[in-house]
């Protein structure tokens, strides 16, 4: 069936991108008229600037196939609900009747609601003994959610899904906790687009260096398309490598980030959307930044010289560019670790709805100055002396 529909879209004059081939784009450079084609087995979705051409797509690709039916305008799309405001130029993201059967077949109704997703201070890394039943179709679930259009929870879900097979009471507990917060934040959804028509990528990267002493960090990412629309990808997960420091667990996150950059860099530029500046990614780590800008490897670092070959050589391409900003803007946090309830908001509206148009921007903190005494001390005596009028 694909290598059919494959043959047919491109007789068409459609081309398959290479970052993602289940991606057509037909490009039309006189006319500026772009048309794009996403394909999800049998789901076809179409899209461009000219809705003429859409139809005349359409029209072809039916009388190629006969029992094709064409849905019309799109609203929901592989489980994810989709609204449109043409008049702010934005489309929403949502899975509002899927958290509400979640919440109506595992949260009690008199349950109270919370307002984070798990509570800072509860150590998820232990395992269970096999008295409590697997959580796996709770995490499988929140993990949908996750995933696709509610990034706030990736931190929390992947807490208790490193043990739904053997859960402890605490992990059980994190589960009917997630799915309280779920209750009070069920409206919330994913906000692409804006009235900023450029696409700019640029992206955040974190790590959690070692947060359950097994000297594995935590890595975090998530990328945007302007300042003005909420992100388009986001990612949490343990790295699978031993850190020896901080700044290595940094250097991890932005060795994942900056790959994933000069991948969405590559897929923007088949849809027509050529990046002609560096994707710039924020970090918080000024040690891992200085490394890669620099390259300045030493004995510490020699062991990941090959990484750190490839970031520098990134950074000398001008394919991405590193800038620092201090950890109280620092939006990939949320998914490195979890957070009190002011930081969790203003993050979690970060992802979902963007920076409001305005840049990130800090300078890292200066090292308060040596505040020097006045008095100096008799190691004899143990007594202390004025330095200049020697009074004691």
């Amino acid at each position: 069936w694909n290598s059919l529909l494959n043959e047919k879209i491109t007789e068409f004059g459609f081309t398959r991108c290479m970052h993602d081939k289940c991606v057509y784009v037909l490009r039309e450079q006189e006319t500026g008229v772009v048309t794009i084609i996403v394909v999800y087995v049998d789901d076809v979705l179409f899209t461009g600037n000219s809705p003429t051409v859409i139809e005349s797509v359409i029209t072809y690709l039916i009388a190629q196939f006969t029992k094709l039916t064409n849905m019309g305008e799109i609203t929901r799309y592989l489980g994810i609900d989709i609204k449109r405001d043409l008049a702010s130029h934005t489309i929403e993201l949502s899975q509002k009747p899927y958290i509400a059967r979640y919440i109506q077949e595992n949260v009690s109704p008199t349950a109270s609601v919370k307002h984070l997703p798990l509570p800072e201070t509860v150590d998820y890394s232990k395992k269970g003994d096999s008295t409590l039943p697997p959580i796996l179709d709770k995490v499988g679930s929140l993990r949908f959610m996750a995933d696709r259009t509610r990034p706030d929870l990736l931190t929390a879900v992947g807490a208790i899904g490193s043990s739904a097979a053997n859960p402890t009471i605490d992990h059980v507990r994190g589960a009917d906790h997630i799915g309280r917060y779920l209750a009070a934040t069920k409206e919330k959804c994913v906000v692409l687009g804006g009235m900023d028509t450029e696409v700019k990528l640029f992206g955040y990267s974190d790590a959690s260096h070692l947060p359950y002493g097994d000297s594995k960090p935590r890595l975090g990412y998530c990328f945007y398309l302007n300042l003005e629309s909420g992100a388009i990808f986001a990612r949490s997960h343990f790295a699978t490598n031993v850190s020896h420091s901080s700044c290595e667990s940094e250097v991890f996150a932005l060795d994942e980030t900056i790959r994933e950059a000069i991948y969405l860099r590559g897929f923007l530029d088949e849809l027509g959307f050529t990046q002609k500046q560096a994707t710039v990614i924020y970090t918080d780590s000024v040690s891992a930044k200085a490394l890669i800008d620099v390259f300045n490897v030493g004995t510490q670092s020699a062991h990941i010289i090959m990484r750190l070959n490839y970031l520098h050589e990134q950074v000398l391409l001008k394919n991405v560019e590193l800038k620092y900003v201090n950890t109280d803007i620092q939006v990939a946090d949320i998914l490195t670790k979890l957070l009190s309830v002011p930081k969790h908001r203003q993050f979690t509206e970060f992802l979902l709805k963007g920076h409001n148009g305005v840049e990130p921007s800090s300078e890292p903190k200066a090292k308060p100055a040596k505040v020097k005494s006045m008095y100096k001390r008799d190691h004899l005596t143990g007594s202390f002396t004025h330095k200049y009028n020697n009074k004691k």
